[in-house]
């Protein structure tokens, strides 16, 4: 265990104009030791010398989803030089949303991941029970047993009026789309959100704007990548999402992220309202969903940081997968016969923004457990 020491903070390549909170980092782990050397671009890795670091904290990554195998590179060569945090096992596992797939969240999805998305057992609807995700149905390029994007969300629709399809690499809810019983088959023109071109620096690829029908649409842009189709939780809307930051096992602080009226994106560049909520005020079921996630991660300890995010599990939701029962289209978890409460949205152990600014505690959280585990 160091009792200091050179860290380093992995960035994007251009920084300018993001709010990077992992600065704020920078003089308390002064004051304990360590010097912080930020914003180091992880593209460049092959052009940095990594051995002047005893440790490497991935923080501010945002791109990483624009190139996943290049990122995988960075890190396996990263780590070959100095200690990462949090795991690269841990991290790769967790850069795909197929990891909800892993219904335990168990050590053996890690390497099923590494080698092939092809390999993976899979039902068509899972609900996992430890913890409560949403009911959620995983779509594999070539794969014949969930076929393709537009069936495996015209099977949802037969249960649910909405549905959302995003892909299982992203961020900032890039191409994620609703569609509502009735429009798969209807004619479909795509226009471009503003937003989303201008966050991430190019406009969707695709050959045409105007297909035959919804279908024609989805399958195109999810023709080679995996994705996930989820029945679309209206109550977002209005009662938005919770994310809870944890260090270790530790739950630091939590914010309450409230989509702008008509929407239903959760992200800040999309309108969203975000604000700190007192983990004394978190609604009964959110922290116990949350805590559940961090139990079951595969790792002999807790992530060095991680954030949970959590949403409200309707019983409009819970109703059409019981009467389903155990059809061919569904699989549901013993433990889910529990009233509906509160489901995991997503486990981000990669590259969260922590909220220092308004969360000052945290900086002394972070810190705190990072010293544990490393020393100063």
């Amino acid at each position: 265990m160091c009792s200091s020491g050179r860290l380093g903070f992995l960035s994007m390549d251009n920084t300018e104009g993001w709010c990077i909170y992992d600065d704020m980092l920078v003089e308390p782990f002064k004051a304990r030791g360590w010097a912080v050397t930020p914003r180091i671009p992880w593209r460049r890795f092959r052009e940095h010398d990594w051995s002047q670091y005893d440790i490497v904290v991935v923080r501010s990554t945002w791109d990483y989803q624009d190139d996943l195998t290049l990122f995988h590179a960075a890190l396996d060569h990263i780590a070959s030089k100095c200690a990462v945090e949090n795991s690269v096992t841990l991290m790769k596992w967790n850069s795909s949303k197929l990891n909800l797939q892993d219904t335990s969240f168990t050590v053996s999805l890690v390497s099923k991941l590494q080698e092939s998305y092809h390999e993976l057992e899979r039902s068509s609807f899972l609900i996992d029970a430890s913890p409560r995700i949403l009911p959620t149905a995983f779509v594999v390029p070539g794969d014949v047993y969930t076929g393709s994007p537009s069936a495996a969300v015209g099977r949802a629709l037969e249960s649910f009026e909405e549905v959302v399809i995003k892909p299982a690499v992203g961020a900032s809810s890039f191409d994620t789309f609703r569609i509502k019983r009735g429009e798969l088959q209807a004619p479909y023109i795509f226009v471009e959100d503003p937003t989303v071109v201008e966050l991430r620096g190019r406009e969707t690829q695709l050959v045409t704007k105007e297909f035959a029908t919804q279908a024609a649409f989805i399958d195109e842009l999810f023709s080679d990548i995996p994705c996930l189709v989820q029945p679309f939780v209206a109550e977002i809307m209005s009662a938005g999402e919770y994310s809870l930051f944890y260090f270790g096992g530790s739950l630091s602080h939590a914010m309450h992220k409230v989509p702008k009226a008509g929407d239903y994106r959760s992200q800040e560049d999309y309108g969203a309202v975000h604000h700190r909520v007192d983990l004394d005020s978190l609604p009964a079921g959110v922290c116990e969903c949350a805590s559940r996630a961090i139990q079951a991660l595969p790792l002999d300890q807790p992530p060095l940081y991680s954030r949970m995010d959590v949403v409200v599990l309707p019983k409009s939701i819970m109703e059409p997968l019981a009467r389903e029962g155990s059809s061919t289209h569904f699989t549901v978890a013993e433990g889910n016969r529990e009233p509906p409460g509160y489901a995991l949205m997503e486990a981000e152990l990669i590259e969260p923004s922590l909220y220092f600014n308004v969360a000052s505690e945290g900086i002394t959280n972070f810190i705190e457990e990072f010293c544990k585990r490393h020393g100063g």
